[in-house]
């Protein structure tokens, strides 16, 4: 499998949010250790042990497939966490002579993973999807309080689909400009909507997307059955999370070399675009060929299908698709 380079999300700025910045899906947070041993000093060191190899499997299997990483055969054992994992934080923590109870976080080199995953050649993705605020939706069986009440006040910033949950309920058909000013206000770029619905003692949930220039919402797919909502609320991040790894993850090293005309209606739309190509994993021999106040012709060879460079690039609010006179790359906002 080629090596790709990687999304260089810190300088991946979001047209619709500036505040918005990319975090590090190279970082497990949350993980809960519990140890007894003869010392408070030992179980300490088990617990930060432990907890380098519950963090390298949730790594994994964040920036892999399911299908991969078990056709591959992966097995992470203690020595191979340990090679991958840079630091170990305390989130919090009790001891006492005996026992250390945490939570801690692990911080993983990424050129270590990368060298790991390439040796059993899985693809994988470690680039984000733009930031969205759900917006609960309450169907047949589901009280809207309880719905809402789940994502109230939760977000999640390390996820390969990054995410912060609404305070209000929402209507089924919410358009971007009816939703548009709450996007913003939680630094995100999209929204997904989630209807929730019960039968038969389950939760089922539907989603859709909604962002700038796209008014009709665009069905994502939809999740289920859960036992509470607090299930479902788990079961749409992993799907997002999922469904963002099937658009981009590359599979071949086909290479397209294509020239495209850029448009934009200001010197900052132009920056976006131009930062969006330089930063994207999937592009390479990026070339600026000509520049005016209104455009640019620009060449480059990507990887991959179109359809997943246009993922990639749609995640920092540039639109990449093909017209009469060849490909274009717009700012979202400007369409």
């Amino acid at each position: 499998m080629k090596n790709f380079v990687r999304c260089l999300a810190a300088v991946a700025v979001v047209i619709f949010s500036p505040l918005a910045a990319f975090a590090d899906v190279y970082l497990i947070t949350d993980l809960k250790v519990d140890v007894t041993d003869e010392s408070s000093a030992q179980a300490r060191s088990k617990a930060f042990a432990q907890a380098k190899v519950e963090g390298a499997h949730r790594l994994i299997n964040r920036l892999t497939s399911y299908k991969d990483r078990t056709e591959a055969g992966l097995v992470i054992n203690y020595d191979i966490a340990n090679r991958l994992a840079s630091a170990v934080d305390v989130q919090d923590e009790k001891q006492s002579g005996t026992r250390y109870l945490a939570r801690l976080s692990v911080k993983f080199d990424p050129n270590a993973v990368s060298a790991f995953l390439n040796v059993f050649d899985v693809p994988y993705v470690d680039s984000q999807a733009a930031r969205a605020l759900i917006l609960p939706n309450a169907g047949a069986g589901v009280v809207a309080d309880e719905w809402v009440a789940v994502w109230s006040g939760q977000a999640s910033e390390h996820t390969l689909a990054p995410w912060v949950g609404g305070v209000r309920e929402y209507p089924s058909m919410s358009t971007w400009s009816s939703v548009a000013q709450d996007v913003h206000r939680n630094n995100a770029s999209r929204a997904v909507i989630a209807l929730a619905s019960a039968s038969g003692g389950a939760y089922y949930v539907r989603m859709k997307e909604v962002r700038a220039g796209e008014e009709e919402p665009r069905n994502i797919g939809s999740a289920g059955p859960f036992n509470s909502l607090e299930e479902a609320r788990e079961g749409i991040v992993s799907y997002l999370e999922n469904d963002w790894k099937a658009r981009t993850i590359v599979r071949a090293d086909d290479q397209t070399s294509v020239s495209a005309i850029a448009r934009f209606g200001s010197r900052a739309g132009w920056v976006e675009i131009e930062k969006s190509l330089k930063s994207s994993r999937l592009v390479k021999d990026y070339q600026l060929q000509a520049l005016s106040s209104e455009g640019a012709d620009v060449r480059f060879v990507f990887v991959g299908r179109p359809d997943q460079l246009a993922t990639e690039l749609r995640a920092s609010g540039v639109v990449f698709s093909a017209a009469e006179e060849g490909w274009l790359l717009e700012s979202a906002l400007g369409r």
